[in-house]
């Protein structure tokens, strides 16, 4: 890459300074600007059916069928697969509490005879039973949870001298899948809103001198599939409810007295003060430090949760001053308030 750039310099002198003006302007515009983390609330992509906010999770999930035994995987405990459903269900659970769709959430385990009753729905009768007769509307199943593990290795060899050749080490490479199946019941309609199953990949790599070796340089297998596991329920419960995310976001902290008084504030989190202060520098004769204003207090708009008022300043900050940034924050801000249409229909 170096003798690259320093052909092109020889080629045309011009470009080297035309190069540092850029480094200039780029690393300018850094120092101008604040980073920030503000959470939003994402709408489900496919929400729970409507209910009295209180929720049963079946577990219907086996060992020993659901572990699938490789020369790695006889190596986990026993009762390893059952653990991990029960972290796939405590990560579903959680993802339902905290999105506050639910009051009361109720886990039980029901057992099965074998893995082919993963075909049939569970009775309604049932249901009933395990929801509390009429006090749960809802139940969602963990009807089936499987563990696959897929290892591949070899002995990777090296010349020593002469053409001759010695072994250098052993690489082994280790695929976890963990697969959920669930169901969701909805008890007054005696129906099934959702069947899906969840997937997930984890692959671990390790050396040795030889395979045991490597094997035993793998991570603790058990709590890498717990982990995973977890997740697998946490990403499945994200599809059914709302929930929070982190987003960046960023605002001019530099620029005019008022710009910077104004970012002193929002280090504070004070930023209604910060606002006031920056709507004054929006009337600014200087377009930039008018368009400044105008983004911040777009900014200043979201965090309040005031999404329209938001996309109205970043409209103007744009109009003033085409800044490709203000363009990509209004494409951001009209897609939130989209989907806060598509929140108001889930809560």
């Amino acid at each position: 890459m170096k003798r690259i750039l320093n052909d092109r310099i020889r080629r045309g002198k011009f470009l080297l300074p035309v190069f540092l003006a850029a480094i200039i302007l780029i690393s300018g515009s850094c120092r101008s600007t604040h980073p920030l983390t503000i959470e939003i609330l994402v709408p489900a992509e496919n929400v729970i059916p409507a209910g009295n906010n209180r929720f049963t999770v079946v577990n219907k999930s086996l060992w020993p069928d659901s572990l699938d035994r490789t020369v790695v995987a006889d190596l986990l405990l026993a009762n390893l697969a059952n653990r991990a459903a029960r972290e796939c269900i405590i990560g579903l659970t959680h993802v339902i509490e905290t999105s506050g769709f639910a009051d009361t959430i109720l886990i039980r385990d029901l057992a099965e005879l074998d893995s082919s009753s993963i075909k049939y729905p569970i009775n309604w009768w049932i249901l009933d039973t395990l929801a509390g007769g009429e006090k749960g509307e809802v139940v969602i199943g963990l009807e089936y949870f499987i563990v696959t593990a897929e290892e591949e290795g070899e002995m990777i060899t090296g010349d020593l001298f002469m053409g001759a050749e010695m072994n250098l080490y052993y690489s082994l490479k280790l695929s976890l899948g963990i697969h959920s199946l669930w169901r969701i019941y909805h008890l007054p309609s005696r129906s099934i809103h959702e069947e899906y199953w969840a997937r997930d990949t984890v692959k671990l790599s390790s050396t040795g001198v030889n395979l045991h070796d490597a094997m035993a340089n793998l991570p603790d297998l058990s709590e890498v599939l717990l982990e995973a596991a977890y997740f697998n329920g946490y990403d499945y419960g994200r599809r059914l409810v709302p929930f929070w995310v982190q987003v960046n976001r960023f605002y001019y902290k530099s620029g005019s007295a008022g710009i910077r008084e104004g970012h002193k504030l929002a280090l504070q989190n004070r930023w209604l003060d910060a606002a006031r202060v920056w709507r004054q520098e929006t009337t600014r004769s200087n377009k930039l430090i008018a368009s400044r204003a105008m983004y911040n207090m777009a900014v200043a708009s979201e965090v309040q949760d005031q999404l329209q008022i938001a996309l109205d300043w970043a409209l103007k900050s744009y109009y003033l001053v085409a800044d490709p940034a203000a363009k990509k924050y209004i494409d951001l801000l009209s897609e939130r308030i989209t989907e806060r249409k598509r929140l108001e229909e889930q809560f």
